[in-house]
């Protein structure tokens, strides 16, 4: 299984609201090779969260990064990606400011 760690707001989607302080909490494990099988996934397992993330056709919305084991995905290649059962994928929000 791939651990995915969770920004606190989608933590707290899939967790009746609950959150907690220990970040150790915010990982879940699934099972999925590639940002396909991650998006299927999500699209069954946690239907609130998967529009946080994802566009209607499985394209990560432009806020959104996600770091596979220590390495920010280039969004023009995402399709390509593919990860194992060791891998850590983060998913972080892009904030704009000034």
């Amino acid at each position: 299984m791939s651990s995915i760690i969770l920004p606190q707001s989608l933590y707290a989607l899939i967790n009746d609201g609950q959150i907690n302080n220990n970040l150790s909490d915010y990982k879940i494990q699934v099972i999925a090779g590639s940002i396909k099988e991650l998006f299927n996934v999500f699209t069954k397992e946690y239907p609130q969260m998967v529009r946080k993330i994802f566009a209607d056709d499985g394209a990560l919305h432009k806020n959104v990064v996600f770091v596979l084991d220590e390495q920010i995905l280039d969004k023009n290649h995402i399709d390509k990606v593919a990860f194992n059962e060791n891998s850590i994928l983060e998913i972080m929000f892009q904030f704009a400011g000034g």
